[in-house]
This record gives C-alpha cells, structure tokens and sequence, in this order.
C-alpha cells in the first residue's frame, strides 16, 4: 500500500497524530520534522466533503500560527457536486490526497481498504488523545467484528450545550404581537400561527406562509422525521427511540405517539397551514423562503436556517428571525433537547 493509501485518514485523526509524532525529538523527517528546533516546512493535500467558504487559505491568524508551529500547510480541494461521487471515485482508483474529511462516507473509504487502524499509532504516540477520550475511546471502534479505530469524531468530548439545535421556531414578531403566549405543545404552536397569518394574509404582496419543511433527500430526518421523535419525548438515538425502562429498541417511526404527530401534520396540510410545497421543494427553495420574510414558523435544526436567518439580520430586520421553543405532543412528554447522550463518535457534525 502507497503512502497516499496510507495516509488517507480522517482531517482531524491525521493531523492530530501526525502533530504528535513528530513532537519531543529533533531529528528531521520528510513529512516536516525538526532540525536543531527548526521546523522543516511541508504542505499536505486534503479532501472536504463539507463545503467552507470562507477558508482563507491558512492566512489567519490562527492558520499563520499553526505553520509557525508544525510547518504544515493543508492545501484544500472542496467538492464540485455531490462529495460521495469523488469519494467514490478516489475509492475506485486507489488514488488519495494525503487526508480527507469524508464525513458519513467514510464507510466507503473503509471497505476499499483506504484507511490504516490509528490504534497502535494512538498507543504509541497518542497519551494526550486517551486521556482526552478516556471511557469514550471504545466508541471509537469501527465494529464489533472489526474493533479498528479509523479516525477520530467531530464533535466534542464532554461539551456543554448551551442553547437547543432542534425544535419548533417561530418568527419574534409573531410571538411580540400575540404578547408572548406560552409555546408548549403543537397546539400552541400551531394557535400562533393561525392567528397571526389571520392578521397578516400577506407579505410585501405575497402570501404569508405559516409553517414550512425541508423534505429534499436526508434534510427529511431534521425537518419531519426527527421531530415527531423530539415531540413525543425521544432522544436523538439516530432512528431508534430506546425504552428508558426495558432499554429496548425500536424503529422510532413504528412507536403510535409518532402516528399522532404525523395525524397533526396532517391536520395542518389540510387546514393550509402547511405549506403546500413543504414535501417537495429544493433546499434553495426553502431558504429562499424564509429569507423573504414570509414564513412565520419552521420545524427543523439550526444550521439548516442558518443562511437565511443571517440575510434577514444583515437586512435589519431581526424581528423577522426566528425564537425556538421546546414544543411537544401534549404536555405529558418532556422535551429531551438538552439530554446528555455521552460522546457520539460519528465522523461528521
């Protein structure tokens, strides 16, 4: 196996463990050691599937100081198109960069054999690694049939969430004008935007939207399926919903409290307070929506209305941004937003 196989691991598990062997000796190597102190300046290839915008090609301050430091610049290819086709295509040819976010494709770097165990690489070069993960480092393993660690998650170890990332949003002038009702339940909720869109039929000459969804491809899990779990008093366990009693799991769209939910949506389509396009529409669509200010509530997950969001504050127009509220069912479920669910070693966030 070629050193491009060899090194087609995980950004964060690479650069970690490359950091950290090359560390604590002054013998110069061809993948930027030191010489007497001195750092041996190298630039490493890499592949993202996440789209980044604003990279700024290793010219902040922080990017300056991390050359400083190790000598390593990261030279960055973002995706043109869907990422799992150059994946897919890196995969085929056995031809990497020398590191790659593959995010929720990994599994395909793992099956082409692209990808070393980090292991005995953690055990011989990574005390800091261990003691960051402790209990967590088992998580980490691909299976049970194969116990390999292959990269290191995204998210934190141990982190404080501060503010909810999923649930039911509304509009603040809809709340200011309606004096700040309680927003509890669906029927809150759904009370809210009735009677705000009975006031306001219009938008700048278009019709107001009361509550709108992303459906397009995955976006379906943040926006319908996810919630009815959230509703009804579930913890993000992925499409399961785990018993709190019996530990028993099920395919949470199975569970009856879920048909209720879906009987709301329904109940909200027919009485047009859903948008009619909410099951079909692209996700520039859907942004594009609540940018114009007309959409008065949405059901999904932060980063999903991030960009839209942002537009209407630099347009000064916060009032038109969203509040979240942690809505249920009915109120004999208990939102779980906050829910410490240990550490998830997923390879995306």
């Amino acid at each position: 196996m070629d050193m491009k196989r060899k090194w087609g691991a995980a950004l964060i598990a690479v650069a970690l463990i490359t950091t950290t062997a090359c560390t604590g000796n002054n013998s110069t190597d061809d993948k930027g050691g030191t010489a007497n102190g001195e750092k041996k300046p190298v630039t490493f290839t890499m592949f993202s599937a996440d789209m980044n915008s604003n990279y700024e090609n290793m010219q902040s301050p922080v990017g300056k100081k991390i050359t400083e430091l190790t000598g390593v610049t990261l030279n960055i290819d973002y995706p043109v198109g869907d990422p799992k086709e150059k994946i897919a295509l890196m995969a085929a040819s056995g031809e990497y960069p020398d590191l790659i976010f593959a995010k929720n494709d990994v599994n395909m770097l793992v099956n082409a054999g692209a990808l070393i165990d980090l292991t005995p690489l953690i055990e011989k070069y990574g005390p800091n690694i261990k003691k960051l993960y402790g209990s967590y480092l088992d998580r980490l393993k691909w299976s049970i049939e194969d116990p390999s660690i292959y990269y290191l998650g995204t998210y934190g170890v141990n982190e404080q969430q501060w503010e909810p990332k999923d649930g039911f949003m509304l509009q603040h002038q809809v709340v200011k004008e309606l004096n700040y009702p309680s927003i509890k339940t669906v029927n809150d909720f759904e009370n809210a935007i009735k009677s705000y869109m009975e006031k306001h039929p219009t938008v700048n000459g278009q019709p107001t939207i009361g509550l709108t969804l992303i459906a397009e491809d995955w976006r379906i899990a943040q926006s319908v399926t996810n919630p009815a779990l959230f509703a009804t008093g579930g913890s993000d366990d992925g499409e399961w919903y785990i018993d709190d009693k019996t530990k028993k799991p099920v395919f949470h769209y199975t569970r009856p409290e879920e048909k209720e939910y879906f009987r709301w949506l329904n109940h909200m389509y027919a009485t047009g307070l859903l948008d009619k396009e909410s099951f079909t529409q692209k996700y520039d669509q859907y942004k594009a929506k609540i940018a114009s200010g007309r959409v008065l509530g949405l059901i999904d997950s932060k980063w999903q209305y991030a960009e839209p969001e942002q537009a209407l504050k630099q347009a000064g127009k916060p009032e038109l941004t969203y509040g979240m509220y942690p809505v249920t069912l009915n109120e004999s479920f208990k939102n779980r937003n906050f829910q410490n669910a240990g550490y998830s070693a997923y390879p995306w966030c």
